[in-house]
């Protein structure tokens, strides 16, 4: 039977992300489900939907890479979580 998403993060993701270090080094943390954006500014002054990253690793108050599942993995990409 298939895994849902939630079910997924929980036995996969999460274990390899603590496994690295990721929430338990000291100045690191995770962000989940962090919206990282209003959406684009679009003709008439509407927004389109906000962006929202799956993850985004922090290491000292600088974010390191965030997850989206509409754009993939980026790395150094700015999220401005700070």
């Amino acid at each position: 039977m298939p895994m849902n998403e939630a079910e997924t993060r929980a036995e996969y993701i999460d274990p390899k992300l603590k496994q690295s270090g990721w929430g338990e080094v000291e100045d690191s943390k995770i962000l989940r489900e962090y919206r990282f954006t209003d959406g684009r500014i679009q003709v008439g002054g509407t927004r389109s939907k906000p962006e929202i990253a799956d993850y985004i690793l922090v290491y000292k108050q600088k974010d390191r890479c965030c997850r989206s599942k509409t754009r993939g993995f980026t790395t150094n990409r700015r999220c401005n979580t700070s």
